[in-house]
């Protein structure tokens, strides 16, 4: 009967054992993966204002003589970013992605204006076509910075949990 016991103590003990590993193991997981989804929601908001200052070059080239040198819109990195790790926000970066090229038609539409002898008041339709972009572009900074604070570590509120009712 003893060695009985002993068996069924030993059996329980490790599948204890084997268990607490392979549940650390999957929280250890998840929680790596709630911090690459932080990272790349606070990379997020730094690629939108990125295109937003891409976007005022992007008006200074087309209306001035300086040469500017754009590179590519970094928009497109803020639509892979927000479809692979923040869908939540897929939506509006695309939504932005458009005002930016309404933007962008806006700027084109001054230059051939001006080309075309036109004359060009650059304030004219500015606050129409800039002020709806702008506002998104805070609105998804906004959810994105929300979704970069670190949440509450689950383990170490299981753990006080745990303590408070061996305390009673």
């Amino acid at each position: 009967m003893a060695l009985i016991e002993v068996l069924v103590g030993g059996i329980i003990g490790l599948t204890a054992s084997l268990g607490g590993q392979h549940l650390g193991r999957l929280m250890d997981e998840e929680r790596e993966e709630r911090k690459l989804r932080r990272q790349k929601a606070d990379e997020l908001t730094n690629v939108i204002l990125e295109h937003e200052y891409w976007l005022d070059r992007y008006r200074v080239s087309q209306h001035t003589s300086t040469k500017v040198e754009l590179g590519s819109q970094p928009v497109a990195k803020a639509r892979a970013i927000a479809a692979i790790y923040v869908p939540e926000l897929k939506d509006s970066v695309a939504e932005f992605d458009l005002l930016s090229s309404n933007y962008m038609v806006w700027v084109t539409q001054k230059v051939t204006d001006r080309v075309n002898g036109r004359k060009v008041n650059l304030s004219e339709g500015f606050p129409e076509v800039y002020q709806p972009l702008a506002r998104k572009a805070r609105s998804i900074v906004d959810e994105a910075a929300k979704l970069a604070q670190p949440e509450p570590d689950k383990v170490r509120m299981l753990t006080l949990i745990r303590q408070l009712r061996q305390s009673r």
